[in-house]
């Protein structure tokens, strides 16, 4: 089983049934892959008890160890299942020590994967515009790594008393906050209601806002991209 790669579902579940698997036969395959492949590979079928025995025993280490997981998984990294199962094996035999590691290239891996993942959540931060749909504030994005459980509970404390939508199409998930719950779905086909006229007169405001604001004389495009990079100008109001 060395020589194969494993397939899974691509769920937190699902990777954790693949750790399970490995631990359980003392195998490492070539990789751990969400798509079906031409190479000689192994499905390994989401199991929920095999993935609870795993993060019982993940959450026996520190707290840091688990968020350090979760946050790895969450990034957009290539090749990140693999870097976790090695990480894993290495607390296995190391414990909480294996987290710095720093010559070792599968933390240093993933150590880069989780900054990269936390940039992007900052900056979203900034960069969520929500509109008002049917007494819901709704907000699209686009980000490269899963940062949707990060930014749910950002806006979860700060609009603590409204309901809230904020819809990743990037990986076809939504958040849904309503009377102070808050859950995450994974979601095929998502249609966007559109914006009633007082809706629209209010994000025409904003956008005459942000024009009169500017100061001609001293536009300066470069800055802008640097601080406010093009990527996210799709679901910025002003921008659009």
């Amino acid at each position: 089983m060395d020589d194969l790669i494993y397939t899974y579902d691509g769920s937190f579940y699902g990777f954790l049934t693949c750790v399970f698997e490995s631990f359980k036969h003392k195998t490492t395959p070539l990789s751990i892959s969400r798509q079906p492949l031409l190479l000689a590979s192994l499905h390994i079928k989401t199991d929920a008890a095999k993935a609870k025995r795993v993060l019982t025993w993940l959450k026996s280490f520190d707290r840091e160890i688990l968020n350090f997981i979760e946050n790895s998984f969450l990034s957009c990294a290539e090749g990140k299942e693999y870097h976790l199962l090695a990480f894993i094996k290495l607390l296995h035999v190391h414990g909480t020590k294996a987290l710095t590691f720093l010559h070792d290239e599968n933390v240093l891996f993933l150590r880069n994967a989780v900054k990269n993942l936390i940039n992007e959540v900052c900056q979203y931060k900034g960069f969520v515009r929500f509109e008002k749909i049917n007494q819901t504030f709704f907000a699209k994005i686009n980000p490269k790594n899963m940062v949707l459980a990060h930014l749910a509970w950002h806006f979860a404390d700060r609009l603590n008393n409204e309901s809230f939508m904020i819809y990743d199409e990037t990986h076809k998930m939504i958040c849904i906050y309503k009377n102070k719950k808050c859950e995450i779905f994974n979601v095929e086909d998502f249609e966007v209601v559109e914006a009633d006229e007082t809706e629209k007169f209010y994000k025409a405001l904003w956008k005459k806002f942000y024009d009169i604001s500017e100061i001609k004389g001293r536009t300066n495009s470069k800055l802008r991209q640097q601080n406010m990079p093009k990527r996210f100008w799709k679901n910025l109001t002003e921008m659009q």
